[in-house]
């Protein structure tokens, strides 16, 4: 809070000094925002920014200021997207969800969405986390971002899920975002879900796509030893044999894995 309340006083100290200074315009003080951006004085580029745009909502009908308005909306959710990384990183969390906040009355930026449910992450509010990380997700792909950018926020929205044992939002994630399926511990987690909720054959296909996702300089053992799991449970006993066979000789999955060939009669 005491940090929330030092970010609301800088802003108020702005406008402050906004009334001492009548002569500035909102191109001035759009100008001094940007000179602050560019010199990553972040905390000192938002309150300018947003005096800019006060300025020039007061006479957007004029030309110019029309155009100051749109270049410091922008500039300023930049500048908030800044800060607020600033403040979470030093875990001013209050301060910086604030921000990102602010942000976003400013300009629909998809970095400041991110930026929140990072931020909720950190504060354990699991819920608004999740609800935070699928609509940056989503934000991401219409804002035409590649693959590596959008999946891990999907990712952590089914991780954080899975934390709290929520098996039906995580299956609802992946059936209603696609690109989870490209991640190979996304997909595991949606099969545990599933084997949570005694679907096994569901369970199996997603386990069998998070094997063929998985990199192949990553420990697949988990992936093949949940296969053999699934199969067992589906007393499909040959089946459950070829996958833990499958778990690598190095893999901290080994030696269980083959304790349950010998227990399914395999050699």
């Amino acid at each position: 809070m005491k940090n929330l309340m030092y970010l609301l006083t800088a802003c108020l100290l702005g406008l402050g000094w906004n009334a001492q200074a009548q002569d500035k315009t909102a191109a001035e003080l759009y100008n001094e925002g940007v000179e602050k951006l560019k010199a990553k004085s972040f905390q000192e580029a938002l309150p300018l920014f947003v005096q800019s745009i006060e300025l020039a909502e007061a006479q957007k009908e004029d030309t110019t200021a029309a155009k100051v308005l749109d270049l410091a909306k922008s500039n300023g959710a930049v500048a908030a997207y800044y800060l607020g990384n600033e403040q979470r990183k030093e875990k001013q969390f209050d301060a910086a969800l604030a921000t990102f906040e602010k942000g976003l009355t400013l300009n629909d930026l998809y970095t400041l969405y991110s930026g929140k449910a990072q931020t909720l992450d950190a504060m354990g509010k699991d819920v608004l986390a999740v609800e935070a990380y699928l609509v940056a997700g989503q934000k991401y792909e219409a804002a035409g971002q590649p693959d590596d950018k959008v999946i891990p926020l999907y990712k952590k929205a089914i991780v954080t899920m899975y934390k709290g044992k929520a098996w039906d939002k995580i299956i609802g994630a992946a059936q209603a975002h696609e690109k989870v399926l490209a991640d190979a511990d996304a997909c595991y987690y949606v099969a545990k879900s599933y084997e949570a909720k005694s679907k096994f054959n569901e369970a199996l296909g997603f386990a069998q796509k998070a094997t063929a996702a998985a990199p192949q300089d990553e420990d697949l053992g988990k992936y093949y030893m949940l296969e053999g799991d699934l199969y067992s449970k589906l007393t499909k006993a040959t089946q459950a044999i070829e996958a833990y066979k499958k778990v690598p000789a190095g893999s901290k999955y080994a030696e269980r894995a083959q304790y349950n060939v010998k227990q399914l009669g395999g050699s």
